[in-house]
């Protein structure tokens, strides 16, 4: 009896299992799916900002205000508080001010928190995973499976989930207005289904409002205009008055939106500066050109979408190719999306799910394809985040539905098999994806090894190494580091040869790696680019300097002589004039220092330099003097014009003066052996002994140190 017991209530634990596990209405999906989700990005909490976070939360004087910022978001474009390049290049096209509010509110209570803003992405991705779920669970009405983990919402949402290719989004706290964008037009589209079930106002409202919140967070929103009406055709019936009611509170949104962003930014989108590649990537294409990449880019989007590696955020020039329509690859994704128009049209008035979800991708995708017009990038997997849903819903009704319909034995437990396998691959792609996210020295230095014909992902990788070798004190390992960089800033300026930053960092890792040669030829050509670039003007002097110092004085006048060129600086002119003084060219010298002093009238080092000159090579005192009294009193506290003036005196015999001006220039450094001596020799002169047999005894002292 006590056997037949625990099996009878063994069988029933397993019935109340099964039943668990059976019923759809039970919260146990949602946990799944957002516990799911959540797991994924875990591993991101404790990462920093990344990318364009700087640009949005960390540098961004808007959002640092926290609550008292708010207003400036609503009343200036995205970048309006970040300032210098990016804000002058970007202003004018972008106006999504609520997910810089989210990052404002989160500075507000948590401060500049990197961990608090990712959780509180992470969540909101996981939440939308959840209504991905719920939304599909009303769309696909007609599509019930045995069992609800293998119907097309829950394996969707699922899918969704861990989709490599939403690693960008998931991962950078930036993207919240991707996610947010997402989120609104999910919703709306929700409570639009609603009111075609039951037809309450209040389902309208809350259509209108989520609408408004997604379009405010991102401008993509707007496809779901066309998206609602062609869910409804797809999954209901509705006469042509209740789309009319069902689009009307999307359009005012819309409107809303639209009529706002003129007040605010102007009425049409921005153009991006033509005159720099990174900013419009078919910068130097024909228009020919330019359509056939922005086809081949489609083209790998969909490879990406059924096989996502390798994953990159860096897909700027040249890591995508110009193309021309001879080329293969403009011409397969031709065929491919033709062919999947034509299979949609056909297919679509039979109420068909696979055309339904080619439309779904073609109208969320149409924004961000390049077709109607440059978005100032080649493509960006963040650009699949709404459209791969469309690709998501196929691959799970190949799983649950399509398997149903096989005459194989077990064909549920190959499905099975098959979901789990892809779910495995995907989250473990996806999981080790999110490391590169830990920083943008990771990140960089990750995808620059994808991003191979990448100029700017390139340089970036230099660049992010060359911050940490300034830092390193082991000498060869710093070295190591500094050759890394080389190699990615002369890939970088080989791929693009008109890159400002690449060939000034080329020139300053030159310097360092003390390759003088080509330092001085990628700092000439930043100065090409950009004539008064502070940093490359600098860099070059210290090249200068250099050949100087090792005595390459036909080098380093000729570097010089170009930087007068360029823009005329007094400290020029000195190195000149030493190099002419060491050629025994006093004369040439002096003019030099002359043109110094035209350009700097307050250049007391050059007045002293000259009446060094005229003292000691041209032995005339009275005019030496005459210099060195103008150098004084530009700068009274000068030892070297002060030692030179009591030694004129000291030559003129006008000892009373000499001791005075040598005084103070021992009083401003008690350590110059020089000073010391000739006060000794100025107070023996005055005959006073003492004095005199003190200064030599320090000189004598100051001698035995050297």
């Amino acid at each position: 009896m006590k056997k037949q017991s625990k099996k009878i209530i063994k069988k029933t634990e397993q019935s109340k299992v099964a039943k668990f596990f059976a019923s759809e209405n039970r919260a146990f999906p949602f946990y799944i799916i957002f516990g799911f989700a959540f797991i994924l990005y875990a591993n991101t909490l404790n990462y920093g900002y990344v990318l364009d976070d700087g640009l949005m939360i960390e540098h961004n004087n808007f959002t640092k205000k926290g609550i008292d910022g708010i207003a400036d978001i609503f009343t200036h474009d995205q970048l309006g508080g970040s300032g210098g390049e990016a804000s002058a290049i970007y202003q004018g096209g972008r106006y999504r001010p609520l997910s810089q509010v989210l990052f404002a509110l989160e500075v507000e209570v948590f401060g500049l928190s990197p961990f608090f803003g990712h959780l509180i992405h992470v969540l909101m991705y996981s939440l939308l995973c959840i209504l991905i779920f719920i939304t599909l669970k009303k769309t696909f009405i007609n599509y019930k499976a045995d069992k609800w983990f293998i119907s097309i919402p829950f394996v969707a949402a699922l899918l969704f989930a861990a989709h490599p290719i939403h690693t960008e989004v998931a991962a950078n706290i930036k993207s919240a207005d991707e996610v947010m964008c997402m989120l609104g037009a999910i919703l709306s589209l929700y409570f639009s289904l609603q009111y075609i079930d039951r037809g309450k106002i209040s389902d309208l409202f809350l259509s209108f409002t989520f609408f408004l919140f997604g379009i405010f967070s991102k401008e993509n929103a707007v496809t779901f205009i066309a998206v609602v009406p062609l869910t409804i055709y797809f999954s209901r019936k509705a006469d042509l008055k209740k789309y009319i009611i069902v689009l009307t509170p999307l359009i005012a949104a819309t409107a809303a939106y639209f009529i706002t962003r003129f007040l605010v930014v102007g009425f049409s989108v921005k153009e991006v500066e033509i005159k720099e590649l990174f900013h419009n990537p078919f910068l130097y294409a024909t228009t020919a050109e330019r359509y056939a990449t922005t086809i081949f880019t489609w083209l790998k989007y969909l490879q990406l979408l059924v096989f996502p590696h390798p994953l990159t955020s860096d897909y700027y020039p040249k890591q995508i190719p110009i193309i021309n329509w001879a080329d293969a690859r403009a011409i397969v994704p031709v065929i491919i999306y033709m062919a999947m128009g034509i299979f949609a049209l056909i297919n679509i008035k039979r109420k068909n799910i696979i055309a339904f979800c080619i439309f779904f991708y073609l109208i969320t995708f149409s924004v961000t394809s390049n077709l109607l017009i440059n978005i100032g990038l080649f493509m960006n997997e963040r650009f699949m985040f709404i459209p791969s849903l469309g690709f998501i819903i196929v691959l799970a009704y190949f799983i649950g539905e399509i398997s149903k319909k096989l005459s194989i034995r077990n064909t549920k437990n190959w499905a099975y098999v098959a979901l789990i396998s892809i779910l495995f691959f995907y989250s473990l792609k996806t999981i080790t994806r999110n490391t590169a996210w830990k920083d943008n020295y990771t990140l960089y230095t990750t995808d620059v090894k994808t991003s191979v014909n990448s100029a700017r992902c390139n340089v970036i990788a230099g660049s992010m190494i060359l911050n940490k070798a300034r830092l390193e004190t082991n000498t060869e390992l710093q070295k190591s580091e500094y050759l890394k960089a080389f190699k990615y800033f002369k890939k970088g300026v080989e791929l693009h040869n008109r890159h400002i930053e690449g060939w000034d960092c080329l020139g300053e890792v030159s310097i360092y790696l003390e390759k003088f040669d080509t330092a001085e030829m990628a700092l000439k050509r930043v100065l090409q680019l950009d004539t008064l670039n502070k940093a490359a003007l600098n860099n070059l002097y210290f090249v200068g300097v250099h050949y100087q110092g090792v005595m390459l004085d036909k080098k380093a006048l000729s570097i010089y002589n170009y930087l007068i060129s360029e823009k005329p600086d007094p400290k020029y002119y000195y190195n000149i004039a030493e190099i002419y003084n060491r050629q025994g060219k006093f004369d040439t010298s002096i003019t030099l220092l002359e043109d110094a002093i035209k350009l700097k009238p307050d250049y007391f080092d050059a007045y002293n330099r000259i009446a060094e000159y005229y003292g000691k090579e041209k032995n005339n005192i009275d005019k030496a003097l005459e210099y060195l009294k103008k150098a004084y009193s530009l700068n009274s506290q000068f030892e070297p014009t002060l030692e030179n003036i009591g030694i004129l005196y000291g030559m003129k015999a006008d000892y009373k003066n000499s001791i005075l001006f040598l005084e103070k220039a021992f009083l401003i450094n008690p350590s110059n052996y020089s000073v010391c001596s000739n006060l000794a020799n100025s107070y023996g002169m005055m005959g006073d002994k003492e004095k005199a047999k003190e200064y030599l005894l320090r000189a004598n002292m100051l001698a035995q140190k050297k």
